[in-house]
C-alpha cells in the first residue's frame, strides 16, 4: 500500500494532492498557505522539487520516500541544493524512525509559525 493510499484511510490528517498541470502551481499555493507542515513524497522523482522550492528554503517541507529508494531521493535532494533529511517509509505505508521524523515535522511547523525552536 502506498503512502497516499494509506494516508486516504486514515484519519484525513495528511492529503495527497494532484492537479492537471495548469493548476498544480495554484493548487500547491493554496495548500502550503493554509498547512502547517509540507510532507514531500520523493518516491516517484525530484519534479516536485521545483514547484516546493521557496517552502523547502524556509525550512516547512519534511521529505519522505519508500523504503528502497532512498540513494535516489537522497541524491535528488542534495542536486536541488537542499539539505535535509528523508525518512522512509514501508510499503505499508508505516513511516521509519518515527521520533525524528516527528522532530522533523514540529520544527517544520515552527518554521512555518516563525517559532524558535
Amino acid at each position: 500500500m502506498r503512502l497516499n493510499l494509506a494516508t486516504a484511510l486514515s484519519a484525513r490528517e495528511a492529503m495527497p494532492v494532484r492537479a492537471a498541470p495548469h493548476w498544480r502551481q495554484l493548487a500547491l499555493q493554496l495548500i502550503a498557505a493554509s498547512s502547517d507542515a509540507l510532507v514531500v513524497d520523493l518516491t516517484d522523482g525530484a519534479a516536485i522539487l521545483d514547484d516546493v522550492r521557496e517552502e523547502a528554503r524556509q525550512g516547512r517541507c519534511v521529505f519522505v520516500t519508500l523504503w528502497g529508494r532512498i540513494d535516489a531521493a537522497e541524491a535528488a535532494l542534495a542536486a536541488a541544493g537542499f539539505d535535509a533529511p528523508i525518512f522512509h517509509y514501508a510499503p505499508d505505508g508505516e513511516i521509519q524512525r518515527r521520533r525524528k521524523f516527528r522532530a522533523a515535522m514540529l520544527t517544520a511547523m515552527r518554521a512555518t509559525h516563525r517559532v524558535p525552536g
